[in-house]
Formats: structure tokens, sequence, C-alpha cells
């Protein structure tokens, strides 16, 4: 019989949300959604117990979408999602699928629309501009301002890298998947 041990990954599952969506760094309060999130990977021995993760930010509808798929299932079904182990005739599969059509939109004081997820890039992608109008900012240390978004990207955005200070982890860095000892003497998580 194999006998179960505890590996730690430090890579993001790629079915968990959308690609580049695991980029935000804001605050879980006022969230209650993703505050069960963490509390269930945690209750599934994913996470260490307390942890809170970055949550995506901007924080769309496609990714409350996973979300809720994640918790309506058992941890059985959310250890496979992340590890890597999940089957193709998951329950998981249709409520994930329903996900990746799901897309929000910001509409441009011109009549226009675009993708809510290109909003407050630093990029006008309205004719108008006005997607880049009223976005939020994080005052860095020195005083340069940069988009929220930018905040705890893992990339240094402010000159003195105080964005990147005091930041949750991703739950790439944190996840932690069960593994079976081979006859081998070989782990396979």
């Amino acid at each position: 019989m194999a006998k179960k041990l505890l590996c730690r990954i430090v890579l993001v599952p790629m079915i968990a949300f959308a690609a580049g969506s695991l980029l935000g760094c804001q605050g879980n309060s006022g969230d209650t959604q993703w505050g069960r999130y963490e509390t269930k990977l945690a209750g599934c021995q994913l996470i260490p117990p307390g942890s809170h993760l970055q949550r995506p930010e901007p924080f769309l509808n496609r990714d409350r979408c996973f979300v809720d798929c994640q918790l309506g299932e058992s941890c059985a079904e959310l250890t496979a999602l992340h590890c890597g182990s999940l089957l193709s005739d998951s329950p998981l599969d249709p409520c994930i699928s329903s996900c990746v059509g799901l897309h929000d939109n910001f509409t441009c004081r011109n009549g226009d629309t675009v993708s809510s997820h290109i909003r407050c890039d630093g990029l006008q992608d309205c004719s108008d501009g006005s997607d880049e109008i009223d976005c939020a900012t994080f005052s860095c240390q020195n005083g340069d301002k940069i988009l929220v978004r930018y905040r705890c990207n893992g990339n240094q955005d402010c000159s003195d890298g105080s964005d990147e200070a005091g930041c949750p982890p991703d739950l790439g860095s944190v996840l932690a998947c069960p593994c079976m000892t081979l006859g081998s003497g070989s782990s396979r998580c």
C-alpha cells in the first residue's frame, strides 16, 4: 500500500483561474465569497489554515464563477483540480466550462464597450479614453502612483519597490498537494 506524503508545489494551476487573473493583491475583507474559498481550501488541507491569498484583480464574473464552482465541490475534487489529477468526467467539468465564456464589459462614455479585464490597464481602449478615467491608484512610499492592478503582481512597479511589500501569497506558492510514494521509492504528485 502506498504511503501518503505532503509535497509543496509552486506552480499556479492553470485551470483554476483564467490566464493572467492571479495578479492582484486586494485584501480579502469585504469579499465573503473569496473568504469562503480560502476557508474551503484550508479545510481541504490544500493551504495552511488562516491563509489569505491574492485575489484576482480585477475580480471579474468569470473569476467569481470559477470560485463558485469550487465552493460546491468535495475536497477530493478540489485536490484533483489543483494538484493536476482531475479526471475528464469530473463533476467540475460542466461548471468550469460554463465559466470560460463569461465576459464582463465596460461601457465607454461614448457607448462603445470593451472587456472589463482591460479597463484601467494604462492603455486607452475606448476611443474616448474613458476606460482609463477614475481608476484606483496605489501610492508608493516615495510618492509615485501606480494603478492598483499593478500592486502585488510580482513585478516592482514603484521605483522603491513598495508595491510588492506586505503582499499575500498567490495560491501556487502555498498550495500543498498530497503525493503518493511509488513502489520504486519515488514520489508522484
